[in-house]
């Protein structure tokens, strides 16, 4: 079975050129209003929450270069974030604790910040509007067609995945309708997006964004348990889990071991 031209034409074509502008254009438009949100002055919790980040990334370049460190400058930094009452850790895992606390509903449930909610809210508002637009626009004007087969024979369990719009009992599960192949090019394209125009890791946060936007758009509960707020990480098992880990460490300074030798094979050469 060959694709007719004017399908190719006037079908495939078109909903791949579409898609991939679509995209793009989404793509900048959520960077320009993250970029302008980051303009602003940032927020306690937010700089709470980067202090958390900073902390756990000292204790893993602590934990991974310790043996580069004499012991006893890595007793200091042990004793300095991890001795208990007065370390840098457990006063953070308090404070995180005293606020949490201090901040809960009263059935006990955790309350949740308003500003990120909204912040949240604004960056889905142009994927979300985009993403449904789009799907309403080929679902419109390209359903109903036969654009793709796959290369290896398929149960027929797959015909719900592959064939949506085209309801044809004895069609072969390995051809692909309009509709399907929206979906699978929208959960690729974002990896494509973000290999060719991202630039660090916020972009990558971005294209993974909108990954979720397209799962919602094929699970609508999924999305709606995606709401910003609805839990996350607890930062204090999160630094008790890295003061443990420095704690364990049996500390070796193979530096010291290195200036021996250098030392004891200058001494043989004399």
């Amino acid at each position: 079975m060959v694709i007719d031209t004017r399908i190719r034409d006037w079908v495939l074509f078109p909903l791949l050129i579409s898609m991939l502008m679509v995209a793009v254009l989404r793509f900048y438009l959520t960077k320009y209003f993250s970029y302008s949100k980051k303009a602003e002055k940032p927020s306690k919790s937010a700089m709470k929450e980067r202090m958390n980040k900073n902390v756990v990334a000292l204790c893993e370049k602590l934990v991974a270069g310790n043996s580069l460190l004499p012991e006893s400058s890595f007793k200091m930094r042990r004793s300095f974030l991890c001795k208990k009452g007065t370390g840098f850790i457990p006063k953070m895992i308090d404070a995180v604790k005293a606020n949490a606390s201090a901040n809960a509903l009263p059935g006990g449930m955790p309350a949740m910040n308003p500003t990120a909610i909204i912040d949240m809210l604004k960056n889905n508002v142009v994927m979300l509007v985009s993403s449904m637009g789009m799907f309403g626009w080929v679902s419109w004007l390209f359903s109903g067609f036969i654009l793709a087969k796959v290369p290896f024979p398929l149960t027929q369990k797959f015909k719900v995945m592959l064939q949506r719009g085209v309801e044809i009992l004895g069609l072969d599960p390995q051809y692909v309708s309009s509709t399907s192949l929206y979906f699978l090019v929208l959960f690729g394209q974002s990896g494509l997006i973000n290999l060719f125009l991202s630039s660090g890791e916020d972009d990558e946060d971005l294209a993974k964004m909108d990954d979720m936007q397209a799962m919602g758009q094929m699970n609508p509960a999924m999305s709606m348990g995606m709401m910003p707020g609805q839990g996350g990480p607890d930062p204090t098992k999160i630094l008790d889990t890295e003061r443990e880990n420095i704690e364990l460490i049996r500390h070796k300074f193979v530096v010291g071991e290195y200036e021996d030798k250098l030392i004891a094979k200058w001494n043989r050469s004399l």
